[in-house]
């Protein structure tokens, strides 16, 4: 499986659950591919924040959202993940991560496994019932290797009548990309979500 086939399953799981007028997450805007996939989903309605730490991200992806003339239904903002909180104060539907570098951009700059898990402890706390957190893992380097393991570690710890936990990959390769997905479930003595 390609980098582009698992980003692909990410993408329709999400399609799934994302309506025109919702508020959608890109937590790694990197060169704006995913942040311009949510911004057609949501329509002309809909909002989505994208979030990179590095400017040349968040040049090229308003760059390519200008090209399609999706700019105005996305907020770029150039600043860690880790710190959605200060940005989002309302019911997310979907969200997505594409962890690592970004792809032509210096290899030494890398998402880092304690800001993503804090990114995604505070989605979880925004994210709808039945929405859902895709997460593109690349475990073939060292520094991706230690932030899947570390993520494993963590959402293997998710109370299971919360969330359900999809994990698709390949399993011949050596180390291939492979996604999560966190949907959050209702359980019993929930309050519905707005």
């Amino acid at each position: 499986m390609t980098i582009k086939g698992v980003i692909a399953h990410a993408h329709m799981l999400l399609q799934q659950v994302i309506s025109k007028g919702d508020t959608v997450v890109d937590a790694t805007a990197g060169n704006g591919h995913d942040t311009e996939f949510l911004a057609k989903r949501v329509g002309e309605t809909g909002q989505v924040l994208a979030f990179d730490i590095q400017q040349a991200a968040i040049h090229s992806t308003k760059g390519r959202l200008e090209t399609s003339d999706l700019d105005h239904r996305v907020t770029l903002i150039n600043d860690s993940h880790e710190r959605i909180d200060d940005y989002i104060n309302e019911p997310v539907q979907a969200a997505i991560f594409n962890l690592g570098y970004l792809p032509g951009g210096n290899t030494n700059i890398v998402t880092h496994p304690n800001a993503t898990w804090t990114a995604l402890t505070k989605l979880g706390e925004q994210l709808v019932t039945g929405g859902i957190i895709a997460v593109v893992v690349y475990p073939g380097h060292d520094q991706g290797y230690d932030e899947s393991s570390y993520l494993l570690q963590q959402i293997n710890a998710l109370p299971k009548l919360k969330w359900r936990i999809l994990k698709y990959e390949v399993i011949n390769p050596n180390q291939p990309p492979y996604l999560l997905a966190l949907e959050k479930l209702k359980h019993k003595g929930d309050h519905p979500t707005p």
